[in-house]
């Protein structure tokens, strides 16, 4: 047997919910389905809604209350959404990469940092704006990188520093650094030096085992061949 729908007078609200009945609207793929107005904090939104989802309890207002929570844990998320490419949203996407190397075990880079004991210092954990205002107040610019000082290090006040693409490529722990000629570097920073290819350098290096004083030698200069005349 097929129950009678239930009609819902004007003015009727929902228990548990603060959406207001304004009328019955036509069944819709056999939900039945009404106008309700949102009286969270006045809102006064009126939208239509499946009467099932409403006695079930998963919706309870038009959603601005689930706004306003969001707007609470994260006060400059709408501000970020707005402006993609302010310092603001920029560093907050370094500070979220940040935390999911650090604490998300699923993250692709987790073995080199969360793996290894490196955290996000208290301080910034759960606080974007004390991380944002650090990074400003030690010169950080669109373009840089955040580099830690220390490698076995945490991301903590003292031990990041902001620096090129290059240069943070050059303070990564799989580095080659030697000490050639008393400078102390990595492997392609002094090929540069040299003027080599570091392809060629390393090659040298792992490859042919050169001996660290003679990996930047200049290469053998071809000999011209001379030509050669046949007498008749």
């Amino acid at each position: 047997m097929f129950s009678t729908r239930i009609l819902y007078e004007p003015g009727f609200v929902f228990e548990g919910s603060s959406l207001e009945v304004v009328e019955n609207m036509p069944v819709k793929k056999k939900r039945a389905r009404v106008k309700c107005r949102c009286l969270y904090k006045g809102c006064g939104k009126e939208k239509e809604y499946n009467v099932c989802d409403i006695k079930s309890g998963r919706t309870k207002t038009c959603g601005c209350s689930v706004i306003e929570r969001l707007r609470e844990n994260h006060p400059t998320r709408g501000k970020l959404k707005k402006n993609r490419n302010t310092p603001e949203r920029r560093l907050h996407s370094v500070w979220h990469f940040i935390k999911r190397r650090c604490y998300n075990t699923k993250e692709r880079f987790y073995k080199d940092y969360g793996g290894r004991g490196i955290t996000l210092c208290d301080e910034w954990l759960n606080d974007f704006q004390a991380f944002y205002d650090y990074c400003m107040a030690c010169g950080w610019q669109p373009g840089l990188q955040i580099d830690r000082i220390n490698n076995d290090g945490n991301y903590e006040p003292g031990n990041i520093r902001f620096v090129t693409n290059k240069e943070n490529n050059r303070n990564r722990r799989d580095n080659i650094v030697l000490t050639i000629d008393g400078i102390t570097c990595c492997l392609k920073e002094h090929a540069e030096r040299a003027g080599l290819t570091y392809n060629t350098v390393y090659s040298r290096y792992t490859a042919m085992g050169w001996d660290v004083k003679d990996l930047l030698r200049p290469p053998k200069e071809k000999k011209a061949l001379d030509p050669v005349f046949k007498s008749s």
